[in-house]
C-alpha cells in the first residue's frame, strides 16, 4: 500500500482506487442483510481516505475523474441507504470534479447532488437533530428541486410515449437503462418524501395545517403520478412484442423452462434494475390497489422469466407489510452493486 501511494505512476493510483471500490461492490452484492451504517459505508470511507492520501491534485487524468464520479455516486447512495449525512470529504471530491470534469450539465450529476440532500434529510430525521417542522420544510424543498430537475431534462433523456398517454400502464421508451434508472430514482425519491409528509406521527396542529393548505391531497396525487410514471418504464424491458407485459413474461418463462436458458445478461440486468422501483410502488399504502396488483404481477413475471428469486420475494414482502422501511430492501437486492 505504501509503495503504491508513493508511486508516481498513474496506473498504480487507478489500481488502488479501483480495488477499493470493487471491494465495496463485492460487499454490497454478497452481504445483503441489514448490516447497518458501518457495513454500508466501510469501504466507501476507505476509498475516500485513499483519495485524500493520493491527493486530488494528482487525480486529474480522464480515468481518475471517471473513477471519482463513480465514487461520488456510490458514496451518495450508501449515505441515503444508511441515513447518514454526506461526508465532507465527498463534497471536496464533488468540487474537484466540477472544476476538472465536463459534468456540470449532466442530469445524473445534478441528481446525485439532490440525493445527497436526501441523505442529509434522512440523517436529520433519524437522529432528530432538527425539528419536525424543519424536516417538513426540507422535504417540500427537495421535492420541488426533484420536480424541477425532471422538467429540465434535455431531449436526449426524454422518453418516447407509445400509444395513448392516458391509459394504464403507459408504455414509454427510454434511450437506455441508465436514463430509465435516473428517472425512476427521481420518482421513487419523491414517493418516499411524500410518504414522510403523510406520516401519522405529526402533531394535530401540523396535520391540520397540511389539510388546510391542501397539501395532503397534493402529496397523495404526487405519489399516484410517480407510481404511474414508474410503471410506464416497465414494458420497454419486459414486453418486446405487441403482447401484454404479462403474456410476454409468461412466454419467456415457458421458453426458458423448455430450453434451460435465460435471456441474455443485458436483458436480465434491465429487468433487475426495475425491482426496487416496482417494490416502492407496490409497498406504498398511498398507491391504488390496481397499481399494487400490477406491480406485483410484474415482479412475479420478472422473477419467473429471469429466474430471479428476489423478485418473487419482493411480492411476498409487499403482501406482508406496507410500513416496512424500504432501504433495507435495497440492501437485500444488492444495493447499487447490481447495476454498477
Amino acid at each position: 500500500m505504501n509503495e503504491a501511494l508513493s508511486s508516481s505512476t498513474v496506473n498504480a493510483k487507478h489500481y488502488m482506487l479501483t480495488s477499493s471500490m470493487c471491494l465495496d461492490l463485492f460487499e454490497k452484492l454478497t452481504n445483503t442483510g441489514p448490516g447497518g451504517k458501518e457495513f454500508w459505508l466501510g469501504h466507501i470511507r476507505g476509498s475516500l481516505a485513499l483519495v485524500q492520501a493520493l491527493g486530488l491534485e494528482n487525480l486529474k487524468d480522464p480515468m481518475s475523474l471517471r473513477l471519482l464520479v463513480r465514487l461520488v455516486a456510490n458514496c451518495t447512495i450508501s449515505s441515503v441507504a444508511s441515513a447518514t449525512a454526506i461526508p465532507s470529504a465527498l463534497l471536496e471530491v464533488r468540487s474537484h470534479l466540477e472544476r476538472h470534469a465536463d459534468i456540470g450539465t449532466d442530469p445524473k450529476w445534478k441528481l446525485t447532488a439532490l440525493m445527497g440532500e436526501y441523505a442529509v434529510l434522512r440523517s436529520r430525521i433519524a437522529n432528530s437533530s432538527v425539528s419536525l417542522d424543519e424536516c417538513i420544510t426540507m422535504a417540500w424543498g427537495l421535492d420541488l428541486k426533484l420536480m424541477e430537475l425532471s422538467q429540465s431534462m434535455t431531449k436526449g433523456w426524454l422518453p418516447e410515449i407509445q400509444g395513448a398517454a392516458d391509459v394504464f400502464p403507459r408504455r414509454e421508451i427510454y434511450p437506455d437503462r441508465h436514463a430509465t434508472q435516473a428517472w425512476n430514482t427521481i420518482r421513487l425519491a419523491r414517493i418516499l418524501l411524500h410518504e414522510f409528509l403523510l406520516q401519522p406521527d405529526k402533531s394535530d396542529h401540523e396535520l391540520k395545517t397540511i389539510a388546510e393548505d391542501g397539501l395532503y391531497g397534493l402529496s397523495v396525487d404526487i405519489i399516484a403520478a410517480m407510481a404511474d410514471d414508474i410503471c410506464a418504464t416497465v414494458l420497454q424491458y419486459t414486453d418486446a412484442s405487441s403482447q401484454s407485459g404479462d403474456s410476454r413474461l409468461a412466454a419467456l418463462s415457458q421458453q426458458n423452462t423448455d430450453s434451460g436458458k435465460n435471456m441474455d445478461s443485458s436483458e436480465t440486468l434491465n429487468c433487475y434494475s426495475l425491482l426496487f422501483p416496482l417494490y416502492i410502488v407496490g409497498r406504498s399504502k398511498w398507491t391504488s390497489s390496481c397499481r399494487k396488483a400490477w406491480a406485483m404481477q410484474q415482479l412475479e413475471g420478472i422473477g419467473k422469466s429471469q429466474c430471479i428469486p428476489k423478485a418473487l420475494e419482493l411480492t411476498h414482502l409487499i403482501e406482508e407489510s406496507s410500513e416496512a422501511e424500504p432501504w433495507p430492501i435495497y440492501a437485500m437486492l444488492g444495493g447499487y452493486g447490481f447495476v454498477a
